[in-house]
């Protein structure tokens, strides 16, 4: 399948715009990012002495106090003040590139070639053919990528998804594939997992998928952390015997919740933040780690006399006779 044209979008490589007060003599960036906080996170920051004016569009960069954020990775290449207070900053993105890209089909060697989406890589453990900073409309296709039946290691990074009528990612008997800070927006299912084993999915986002978030069937030893969940419908469904999967660190905003069903047990779920989200389990499943389990929000009725964190009293999941232990009385943040 042939490279698509590049087309670069605009909220993500050019110059911008910085209205500087008169008092600031000095900017610089932070050159890496804040673990501790979410809102920071996969985004360098410009710090200046005190707040400033910062027009952007599309609400990629913007303004937090005295720090520009919400840019993954934006490298400053160029700063210059100007005796008027206008400072242009040529900021060269380098995280989600804004290059658009046909959708990646990939079911055999052949196809793991740079005209195909891959950009580096040779396949191996340690050095893994990258799938990297694309833009994929679905709508037409139905689908973003494809991977089918392949046995390199493949990883997946900075790529957004959006509007596939079917699926965003879809990864089917192929062990070595991880994914690592897509999107996924208005998919009607976000990322199915089907027939493998140890897959990873980090610090990804599902915004408004209308189906499902995440689909597993028939995965083992697979890890889902560090991702956020938004919308509707359900953030996570595991089905059809998965089994010893790791559910840590994720967030779940609105109705997209959790639901294991269909022979699906032995999988641990921890560190999660279910703000409203609804949760389901038939099976039998370890809903914490031994002393701390997952954050229920308003759903959690219990109370923390000795003020440790932790409820007094388990909460009860939905759907079968599973229990959080040690339901978290704010949410986690690590």
């Amino acid at each position: 399948m042939a490279e698509s044209p590049t087309r670069t979008n605009n909220h993500r490589r050019g110059l911008r715009l910085f209205i500087i007060p008169p008092f600031i003599t000095a900017a610089y960036p932070l050159r890496r990012r804040n673990e501790t906080n979410p809102d920071r996170n996969c985004a360098d920051m410009l710090y200046a002495p005190a707040q400033f004016i910062c027009p952007l569009d599309s609400g990629i960069v913007r303004v937090l106090g005295s720090f520009v954020n919400k840019a993954r990775r934006c490298t400053m290449k160029q700063m210059l003040f100007i005796p008027t207070l206008i400072a242009l900053l040529l900021i060269h993105a380098v995280g989600f590139a804004a290059t658009e890209h046909d959708p990646i089909t990939i079911s055999a060697p052949g196809d793991l070639i740079r005209t195909n989406g891959i950009t580096e890589g040779s396949g191996t453990e340690s050095d893994p053919f990258v799938i990297a900073d694309w833009v994929i409309d679905g709508s037409t296709t139905g689908y973003g990528i494809v991977i089918t039946g392949v046995k390199a290691y493949i990883l997946i990074r900075d790529v957004m998804v959006q509007s596939a009528s079917r699926v965003g990612i879809e990864v089917i008997n192929s062990p070595h594939v991880a994914l690592e800070e897509c999107e996924f927006h208005a998919d009607a299912l976000g990322l199915s997992l089907k027939d493998l084993s140890g897959a990873q999915v980090r610090k990804c986002r599902f915004l408004d998928c209308t189906g499902m978030g995440i689909r597993m069937s028939h995965c083992r030893g697979s890890t889902i952390i560090g991702n956020e969940f938004s919308g509707r419908n359900s953030g996570i469904v595991i089905m059809d015997s998965s089994t010893s999967n790791l559910i840590v660190e994720n967030s779940f905003r609105g109705r997209a919740g959790l639901s294991l069903y269909l022979g699906s047990g032995g999988n641990r779920i921890f560190h999660n933040n279910f703000f409203e989200a609804v949760v389901m389990d038939s099976g039998y499943n370890v809903w914490d780690n031994g002393s701390e389990g997952n954050f229920w929000g308003k759903q959690y009725h219990g109370r923390d006399r000795n003020s440790d964190g932790i409820g007094d009293t388990p909460h009860k999941i939905q759907g079968g006779y599973n229990y959080d232990r040690h339901p978290l009385m704010a949410p986690w943040n690590k």
